[in-house]
């Protein structure tokens, strides 16, 4: 059984043509740049905090067991330099910071 030449010219044709359009998807996408996208080293942050004590056992006083007294937040990049600190005497914090890689 063979196949006619019309036939093969025609699935060619088609396989040629699909390449083709593949390759300029390819180039036209690779070309373009993202803009929406900053530099992860220039997005900034913002981090939530709520911390919550858990129920203590054994306590010198009862009155001051579940409290939260001093919170201090540091946060550090990648390579251990200090990008962010915030004090609080709340449980609560909201620290404005950037990203770091």
């Amino acid at each position: 059984m063979s196949i006619s030449t019309s036939f093969r010219l025609k699935v060619l044709t088609a396989l040629s043509l699909t390449t083709v359009l593949l390759i300029q998807a390819v180039i036209c996408t690779s070309c373009q740049q993202d803009a929406c996208i900053k530099d992860a080293k220039e997005a900034s942050a913002i981090i939530y905090l709520h911390v919550k004590s858990e129920q203590q056992t054994d306590a010198t006083t009862r009155v001051e067991e579940n409290l939260i007294k001093d919170l201090h937040i540091l946060i550090y990049d990648s390579n251990g330099n200090l990008i962010g600190q915030k004090y609080t005497t709340n449980s609560t914090v909201t620290i404005n910071t950037h990203s770091a890689t």
